[in-house]
């Protein structure tokens, strides 16, 4: 499982890169297409070309009448900026997709430890907890036997032991 999440995780990153290359060159969902996520990918391709064909082209007829000078560093931002906006979208759309135990953690060294299905299920939970869902980061804690959990768990319900 973990492996798989890693591959997924992996293929989100590198699409994250290419839907920012591609997408300074109007090719934006290409990143979307490479991590998976394909309906999405066709449909930013397409808006996106018809929506810059269409704003290049109104900027250059506005240019006829001289106004269109001010809208070239507007256009040339939005073909900066989506990309850059996809990209971090795209990035939040593949965290959600992360199993419940999580992905190895990848910090390029072999001796550091992977983390157990058990403490990823205690840093959910604690991530929970912080956002506000105190309910949920009980109900997680309880289905847990690690003694960390339980210790935490105590902490919460206000029952230091």
């Amino acid at each position: 499982m973990n492996m798989q999440a890693n591959d997924q995780l992996n293929r989100i990153n590198t699409g994250v890169v290419l839907e920012v290359l591609a997408g300074l060159f109007g090719f934006l969902g290409i990143g979307y297409l490479y991590a998976g996520f394909t309906n999405e990918g066709i449909k930013r391709l397409i808006l996106y070309f018809i929506g810059l064909t269409v704003g290049w082209i109104f900027t250059g007829l506005l240019i006829l009448v001289v106004v269109g000078v001010c809208l070239i560093p507007v256009m040339l931002g939005l073909q900066v900026g989506i990309p850059i906006w996809s990209a971090m979208s795209l990035k939040k759309q593949g965290e959600r997709l992360i199993p419940v135990g999580g992905p190895v953690p990848m910090y390029g060294y072999s001796q550091l430890p992977v983390m157990s299905e058990d403490e990823a299920l205690i840093e959910r939970a604690r991530r929970l907890y912080e956002s506000g869902d105190k309910d949920a980061a009980i109900a997680i804690l309880r289905t847990i036997k690690h003694p960390r959990a339980q210790e935490i768990l105590a902490r919460i319900q206000g029952t230091f032991s």
